[in-house]
């Protein structure tokens, strides 16, 4: 699970994102927090397999 997710300084502002894109964990915790489906999430973000 872990393998998905990068912090890098140089992308996010060291923000923990979803690896090879500029998309934060924190903003797919909160869309499934309030009770958003995956295939809403995954609608959002496109890039997102």
């Amino acid at each position: 699970m872990f393998e998905c997710i990068s912090i890098d300084p140089k992308v996010c502002h060291r923000e923990a994102c979803i690896k090879r894109t500029r998309i934060p964990v924190h903003q797919i915790l909160r869309m499934l927090a309030n009770r958003d489906t995956i295939e809403e999430v995954l609608e959002e973000y496109l890039s997102l397999e």
